[in-house]
C-alpha cells in the first residue's frame, strides 16, 4: 500500500514531512487538505489527526501526525543502512538531531512572530518590524548550531536541517529577507539546503503559493492602514 501524506503546499510543516519522503526516495500519494475551507476540522480528517492540523501520514493501517514525528518515523522504518543517515541511530548523534528538532520549533516561532502570518492572512496586520530582532535571534541560534559544520547537526544533511531551514527560507520568500551580514555561515548553509536534489520538488510550488497569498494580503492591509 502506498504511503499517503495529507498535505497543504503552503504549510511549512507539510513540506518538511514531504522533504523526508523525497529525501528517502519513497513512493507516496499526496492527499490535499484544504485548510482554507476548513477541511482539517471535518470529522473525516479529525479521525486521521484529532488535532485538526496538517500534515498527517498513513502507512498501511498506521496513522501518524506532527511533521517531526512523521520525519522520524519514515527514517526509522525506511532509511537504509548508510554512514551519513538523515536520522542517525548512534545515540549521541541522534540526540543532537533530536535536540535540534525541538530547537527548530523555537526558531520557527521567532520567525513566524516577525512575519505575523496569521495576522496578515486572516486579519489586518502587517509584518511586525518591531520583532526583526527575533528574526536575527533565530539566525543567531542557527549560526551557533552550525559552528564550523556544513549542516546543523553534522557535516552531512539530517532531518534537523529541514526543520531549521524552512522558516528562514519562508522569510526570504515572503518579505525578501536577505540580511545575513552577521551570519554568512547561515547563508552558505541555506544554499547547500537549496541545492539538495529534492528541494525544488518539495518546496517550489508551496513557497510560491504562500508567498503570493502573503504579499497580496499584506498589500491590502497596508493600503487599508494608510487610509
Amino acid at each position: 500500500m502506498v504511503i499517503k501524506l495529507f498535505f497543504l503546499p503552503e504549510s511549512p510543516p507539510s513540506r518538511n514531512a514531504l522533504m523526508a519522503l523525497n529525501a528517502l526516495g519513497l513512493e507516496h500519494e499526496i492527499v490535499p487538505v484544504n485548510v482554507f475551507s476548513g477541511a482539517q476540522k471535518q470529522p473525516e480528517y479529525l479521525a486521521i489527526n484529532p488535532r485538526g492540523k496538517v500534515p498527517a501520514l498513513q502507512d498501511g493501517d498506521y496513522l501518524v501526525a506532527e511533521s517531526r514525528a512523521i520525519a522520524c518515523y519514515l527514517c526509522n522504518k525506511y532509511e537504509k543502512a548508510t554512514k551519513d543517515k538523515l536520522y542517525p541511530t548512534e545515540p549521541q548523534a541522534r540526540g543532537t538531531v533530536d535536540q535540534l528538532l525541538y530547537a527548530s520549533e523555537n526558531i520557527s516561532d521567532l520567525i513566524v512572530g516577525y512575519l505575523d502570518i496569521g495576522g496578515v492572512a486572516f486579519g489586518s496586520s502587517v509584518t511586525c518590524e518591531a520583532k526583526i530582532g527575533d528574526m536575527h535571534k533565530a539566525l543567531g541560534l542557527v549560526n551557533t548550531f552550525l559552528g564550523s559544520k556544513k549542516f546543523v547537526a553534522a557535516d552531512h544533511v539530517t532531518i534537523a536541517d529541514f526543520f531549521c531551514a524552512s522558516p528562514i527560507i519562508m522569510a526570504e520568500e515572503l518579505v525578501g529577507f536577505n540580511d545575513y551580514s552577521n551570519c554568512q555561515a547561515v547563508k552558505d548553509w541555506l544554499e547547500r539546503i537549496k541545492s539538495l536534489p529534492y528541494f525544488d520538488k518539495t518546496h517550489k510550488e508551496g513557497l510560491s503559493r504562500i508567498g503570493k497569498k502573503y504579499k497580496d494580503k499584506l498589500a491590502i492591509n497596508k493600503a487599508a492602514a494608510a487610509k
